[in-house]
């Protein structure tokens, strides 16, 4: 369970991004997996140290908009970047298979790294795996 001390999984909330939060006004994004929605449950987002951002509601959209996802990765989402080019990716729960099949399987969580220019179908076989959880990377 996220934020449980007891299994060492706590995050504290970004006060930047608890920020841009409070002053967006648009419209907010659903979370595209599962793993995401249990981090916004925790923070809206997060800026980490080595200068990457986990993005938050307010700034999923425009994000996976300005780099056009859903063109170029269809099923995929963009759901950070690491503040050098590279973007954050997960699947999209029910696009692809195992990412949220009908029979009760749960989601995958892979989170991969890829240039943000060279976006394609295949995220899993071109980018680098970084994590299957996102809040334990998060938080490890």
């Amino acid at each position: 369970m996220p934020n449980d001390p007891k299994d060492g999984t706590v995050v504290i909330p970004d006060p930047e991004t608890t920020t841009e939060l409070a002053e967006h006004s648009g419209p907010l994004a659903a979370a595209p997996h599962p793993a995401l929605a249990a981090l916004w449950e925790l923070t809206p987002g997060l800026y980490l140290p080595d200068g990457s951002a986990i993005y938050g509601p307010h700034s999923l959209a425009e994000r996976n908009e300005t780099y056009e996802v859903a063109e170029y990765s269809p099923g995929w989402a963009l759901i950070g970047d690491d503040g050098g080019g590279r973007g954050y990716l997960m699947r999209a729960v029910g696009t692809a298979p195992g990412s949220g099949a009908p029979d009760g399987d749960p989601p995958r969580g892979e989170v991969y790294l890829l240039d943000l220019g060279a976006l394609c179908p295949d995220i899993a076989a071109e980018g680098e795996l970084v994590t299957t959880d996102l809040v334990a990377w998060l938080t490890g």
